[in-house]
């Protein structure tokens, strides 16, 4: 029998998008679940293009100069397997949907009561989906738009329930989803518990969505849960945590004044180093180019050296790896690329990395060799996505290169 999983799911920034569609019925009195903090707010000028980047345990969102912090939690779980915080479009878009149980189904009602293409930051206490290993995870995602909490809520109150109804693993006939509205400090709240059932076993879910005002905007943080006990940090206590932590701070450039540090840190001899800058470039996305190529980074493909720094493969998959010119007598093979592991990483540990990523080993393993190895992916995944993850996540890797051929 598989235990009860915690899932605080998503914290949602919402700013900068047009009026959402859906309104409720014009006779629905919601005067009675919301307070004067939804008084009307002026409209921002122009949405600004966010970009969103880790910091130790902090995330920051420029240029609006928004934070907030990751409970202990998710700090454990990242140091260990690095693969619960995720920033840039490529690492949001791999996690919008669910996997297996319960992710799947917290994910159907978030994704239709909110829109998550505002998505700018998201992270756990473990993987999310398939990547996740227990019941009893809490998680979180960060959006951002600037309607006000009362437009926000009644499209909650819309769009949740038959979300909800929708589910094939919703338990209906045990008992009735309900919703309650409360209002806390300067937390909106709108929280729908109902029942999943997996055939042999199955428990209560909570969908609990938070909302607020923050300077120009609304923040939403939307936590997933079923309400169950039996977890050493109660999820209420992750809950306070992360909304106590919210504040706006002088906002940023989405240029990041230290984009010069963070091309040094690719070429850190720590590993943690080297993936927190990964994922920090990453996120720029096409802001980052200009940075790195004024730093000398070079494009690798469709030909190049076996000896890639990491800078330039950060550099290459953000412009976009290049095709093999057609009858071309030397490129690159799509299906497979070269590893270079700090001289302590086993052949173990990168037939795990290929587990969980998508490849198989492919010849020799040679420590200290550049590549330590070469890997071939597994039919279905894509060479860049697999580069990223792996760049992104594991701090083990110096670097990784193309798998070059000459005729």
């Amino acid at each position: 029998m598989k235990g009860l999983r915690t899932r605080v799911l998503c914290l949602i920034l919402l700013t900068g998008a047009p009026a959402l569609a859906d309104p409720p019925a014009a006779d629905e009195d919601l005067s009675a679940k919301l307070t004067p903090v939804d008084a009307p707010t002026t409209q921002p000028e122009a949405a600004p293009r966010l970009v969103s980047r880790q910091v130790e345990d902090r995330i920051e969102v420029a240029p609006i100069g928004l934070q907030f912090r990751l409970p202990p939690t998710f700090m454990t779980w990242q140091k260990q397997f690095h693969n619960n915080i995720h920033v840039g479009p490529e690492a949001l878009a791999a996690i919008r949907d669910g996997g297996g149980e319960w992710d799947t189904e917290y994910a159907a009602v978030v994704n239709a009561a909110l829109p998550f293409d505002r998505c700018v930051a998201a992270a756990g206490e473990e993987g999310w989906g398939r990547d996740g290993v227990s019941f009893t995870d809490v998680q979180l995602r960060v959006y951002v738009l600037d309607q006000p909490i009362k437009e926000l809520i009644e499209r909650i109150d819309k769009q949740a329930p038959p979300a909800i109804a929708g589910l094939a693993h919703a338990a209906v006939g045990r008992k009735a989803p309900a919703v309650v509205h409360s209002q806390e400090g300067e937390w909106s709240r709108a929280a729908f518990t109902f029942t999943l059932w997996y055939g042999d076993y199955g428990g209560e879910a909570m969908v609990d969505f938070r909302l607020r005002r923050l300077g120009p905007r609304t923040v939403a943080a939307v936590f997933m849960y079923p309400p169950a006990g039996g977890r050493r940090v109660a999820p209420a206590d992750i809950v306070k945590a992360v909304m106590a932590s919210f504040a706006l701070t002088e906002a940023v450039s989405t240029s990041q004044p230290d984009t010069a540090g963070l091309i040094d840190d690719l070429g850190s001899d720590d590993g943690d180093r080297r993936i927190a800058a990964t994922r920090a470039l990453l996120a720029m996305d096409k802001d980052a180019l200009e940075p790195l190529r004024k730093a000398g980074a070079k494009q690798v493909s469709p030909v190049g050296t076996i000896s890639t720094r990491r800078m330039d493969m950060v550099y290459s998959l953000l412009e976009g790896l290049r095709p093999n010119p057609h009858g071309a007598r030397a490129g690159y093979a799509s299906d497979g690329f070269g590893l270079r592991v700090d001289a302590g990483c086993t052949r173990e540990e990168v037939v795990r990395m290929g587990v969980k990523y998508g490849f198989a080993i492919q010849g020799q393993f040679t420590p200290n060799a550049c590549p330590t190895c070469y890997a071939k992916l597994q039919p279905g995944r894509k060479l860049a996505d697999v580069l990223r993850a792996v760049l992104s996540d594991e701090p083990k890797v110096i670097s990784v290169n193309l798998n070059y051929f000459e005729a």
